[in-house]
């Protein structure tokens, strides 16, 4: 499935497609996830109630974090 970067309606981006939890989801206070909460998280029938998803401002930024995490992004949104 790969690694693919999307642009929300709101403007921001985040990750789709294979999505490590520690790249999708944080802490609902911004946080980063321990890993016992994402053993949690990946096994939660509703994440949303335990974590938030995560998100970017900038193409850039989430380029970056994802290789600073050791992943590379199979996709990137295009404008139309």
């Amino acid at each position: 499935m790969g690694l693919h970067l999307i642009i929300n309606p709101i403007g921001t981006y985040s990750f789709v497609g294979s999505v490590p939890v520690y790249l999708g989801w944080t802490n609902k206070d911004g946080t980063e996830l321990s890993t016992d909460q994402a053993i949690k998280l990946k096994y939660a029938q509703s994440p949303a109630l335990i974590a938030k998803s995560r998100s970017f401002k900038t193409v850039q930024d989430a380029i970056d974090f994802a290789s600073e995490q050791g992943f590379e992004i199979d996709s990137l949104p295009t404008l139309l």
